[in-house]
């Protein structure tokens, strides 16, 4: 059973709970894949509640890592535009529901200015999220120190010319010093790209995906045959 992560919840604790309750009531081996921001949520979530055995694998697609840096290396640039866009039609989408809450309702036209991901941050994700300064809510935020508590079988897939993740914020050394990791990073990619095929363009990281996921539930399944 799958379980596709892609956007962020208010808390690693209500992913953690969702995760349980959806083991619960399938009852069966439960694999999560997490895209993007979904990634670093996943990676939070698996680091921070290594105790719970609901999920037997996971995967993780372009995760950001680290948000401190991954702002640093944005910010400025073409995809910053992109970024601060979408998450002002993010907001823009949620108006009636953002405008029935006095705190929300106040810094709502204020965000919607913001010329930057980071300024946008500092206007309003830090207070939606809980803290003080966007600074203090990217290290909040970033999943990179809960790497290394990971205890079950983890895919990573990342692209050095990812635009929006940029290759400093991969944490190889980590990743490689917990033997329930795997990083595979390719020369391009993109951000949750991987194009292949130009007549008829699909996504190539589904393959090592499956093919990943596949050879841990044969092992899963001998495992169990053997016990």
């Amino acid at each position: 059973f799958f379980l596709m992560i892609r956007r962020p919840p208010r808390s690693t604790q209500s992913r953690s709970s969702a995760a349980s309750d959806v083991y619960k009531r399938q009852g069966k081996t439960l694999f999560v894949i997490g895209h993007s921001y979904g990634a670093n949520t996943l990676v939070n979530y698996l680091g921070a509640f290594n105790k719970d055995k609901a999920v037997s694998a996971a995967i993780s697609v372009a995760c950001p890592f680290d948000f401190v840096i991954g702002q640093e290396r944005v910010k400025g640039t073409i995809y910053d535009a992109y970024l601060v866009e979408n998450l002002r039609r993010i907001l823009t989408r949620n108006e009636n529901q953002l405008r029935q809450h006095s705190l929300y309702s106040k810094i709502y036209d204020r965000a919607l200015q913001a010329k930057s991901s980071q300024e946008f941050d500092e206007l309003y994700s830090k207070h939606f999220y809980g803290f003080f300064s966007a600074d203090q809510y990217y290290r909040g935020i970033s999943c990179i120190d809960n790497v290394a508590g990971i205890t079950i079988p983890t895919l990573f897939i990342n692209s050095k010319d990812d635009p929006i993740v940029h290759k400093d914020c991969i944490p190889g050394k980590q990743i490689k010093t917990n033997p329930n990791l795997i990083l595979a990073v390719t020369e391009c990619g993109g951000h949750v790209g991987w194009f292949e095929n130009f007549k008829r363009p699909r996504r190539w990281y589904a393959k090592p995906s499956l093919e990943y996921l596949d050879t841990i539930l044969e092992e899963l399944h001998s495992n169990k045959v053997q016990n």
